[in-house]
């Protein structure tokens, strides 16, 4: 959201950097309340006894789960990298011709 408010902000678009700056806020004020309903609210006491809880998972199960946090926690810190990729990624979407001149120069 920020890149979208920087962006709005430097080509003057003020209205636009303001629906993004609320659409963000809105957007956490959402979390906030799914996250108090889903992990701040009382558990619910059971109604009949349930059936024996399945065992701990093991070391094995849990290194993709925190594999993927990690990743998702080094794309928040640190997203230039990735959107340096991106915007690469765009300029060969944008200019097939570098792309067409090289396989052609490096053919077979």
């Amino acid at each position: 959201k920020m890149i979208l408010i920087r962006a709005s902000l430097e080509i003057g678009r003020f209205f636009l950097a303001g629906i993004a700056a609320v659409v963000g806020l809105l957007t956490v004020f959402s979390m906030t309340k799914i996250w108090s309903e889903a992990f701040w609210k009382p558990h619910p006491e059971p109604e009949k006894p349930s059936a024996p809880s399945a065992s701990s998972p093991n070391a094995w199960a849990l290194i993709p789960v925190l594999g993927m946090a990690v990743l998702t926690v080094m794309i928040g810190f640190f997203p230039e990298p990735l959107f340096q990729l991106a915007q690469a990624a765009a300029n060969e979407l944008l200019h097939p011709d570098i792309y067409v001149r090289t396989v052609l120069e490096n053919g077979p």
